[in-house]
């Protein structure tokens, strides 16, 4: 079967190895695509898209190489690895630092008054301002971006780590 001929035995691991890459790869692109569309406010640099990306061009390159066996593809597989680490911690950084920023005042693209279902500390102001605007904003929505943009900004933060474990087991 063409699925299982490798040039050497120690290629199918690296196959393997990258089918999954590939897998968690798609897996963060769609939530990226999902948060840009639905919520991009919550996702401001559209990293896991970006990033995703490079994951993806990574273990394709990576099951090329492990398939067919040239120096030339291991090389490029291996560059493309470690540019994918180098970018893991990049993911890692802004996902974590947009999941610390959801709920604060210092968000870099929502402003207070747009924000209506959160309260990052309590403030007395900001309550009675909410309840002032009840009828204005809806509720519903704020909080479903909120949940999208937390969901997604948490599955990268941890798929960015597993990424980076698996271009290079300790």
């Amino acid at each position: 079967m063409w699925f299982d001929r490798f040039p050497r035995r120690e290629n199918r691991g690296m196959f393997r190895l990258c089918l999954v890459e590939l897998m968690l790869a798609v897996v963060i692109l769609a939530g990226g695509i999902w948060c840009y569309r639905d919520t991009s406010d919550y996702c401001p640099y559209y990293s896991a898209i970006w990033t995703s990306v490079i994951y993806v061009v990574n273990s394709l390159v990576g099951s090329a190489a492990a398939k067919i066996g040239t120096v030339n593809l291991y090389m490029a597989h291996l560059v493309l690895s470690l540019v994918a680490v180098m970018m893991c911690l990049i993911s890692g950084g802004l996902s974590a630092r947009n999941w610390a920023l959801v709920g604060t005042y210092h968000h870099p693209r929502i402003d207070r008054d747009e924000a209506f279902c959160l309260l990052g500390t309590h403030d007395a102001t900001r309550i009675s301002y909410i309840f002032s605007h009840m009828d204005k904003y809806d509720f519903a929505k704020c909080l479903w971006q909120l949940k999208v943009g937390v969901a997604v900004n948490s599955v990268q933060f941890v798929v960015a780590a597993i990424e980076g474990m698996t271009d290079f087991p300790l």
